[in-house]
């Protein structure tokens, strides 16, 4: 009549060890693959962090060539004053400000109008002009160079230097065109 009853304890505790079991080495497994995945992706990340700088180091040279081929040109066209600021420490929209004078309305027009077709021809895409019909205050936007042509007064009134005086002065001579006798 009373049947001993069977311990189904037994088994069950045994099934619920080995899924525990199963469970904390697919947690492990689970925790190292993720521990390699980071391993990786923190290599991943440095490796491009170093890409990134060295691209980041060849465009900013790039961009100290560009600004100083504008300098070039604009002295060319006989420019005065000619100043390359870096502000890539100071402003997110460009590297380097290149500010210079020209005599008169007429000359600021002639100098912007030059740096113009130089640049394209060097294959240098400009984003805009501004104020060139003016001729007081032009600005060519070559993206990572911008360029300030002021007439004299204007120059003196803005004060440009002034306004970005934290901005290293970037040293620049120009280069001496030879002339051919002919």
């Amino acid at each position: 009549m009373n049947e001993p009853q069977k311990n189904d304890a037994s088994p069950k505790k045994s099934a619920k060890k080995k899924s525990t079991a199963a469970a904390t080495t697919r947690e492990s497994t689970t925790k190292e693959s993720s521990a390699t995945k980071s391993t990786a992706t923190a290599s991943t990340a440095t490796a491009n962090a170093a890409k990134a700088s060295a691209a980041s180091t060849a465009a900013k040279q790039e961009a100290l060539e560009l600004a100083k081929a504008c300098a070039q040109v604009a002295h060319e066209k006989l420019a005065e004053e000619i100043a390359i600021l870096d502000v890539s420490e100071i402003l997110r929209i460009a590297d380097y400000f290149v500010v210079l004078s020209g005599r008169n309305e007429r000359h600021v027009r002639s100098i912007a109008a030059e740096l113009d077709v130089k640049m394209k021809a060097r294959g240098v895409k400009k984003a805009r002009i501004e104020g060139a019909e003016d001729g007081r205050w032009a600005l060519l936007d070559f993206s990572d160079v911008i360029v300030h042509v002021l007439e004299q007064e204007a120059r003196s009134y803005y004060g440009l230097e002034r306004l970005w005086a934290d901005a290293p002065r970037v040293e620049w001579t120009p280069e001496q065109r030879s002339q051919v006798a002919g």
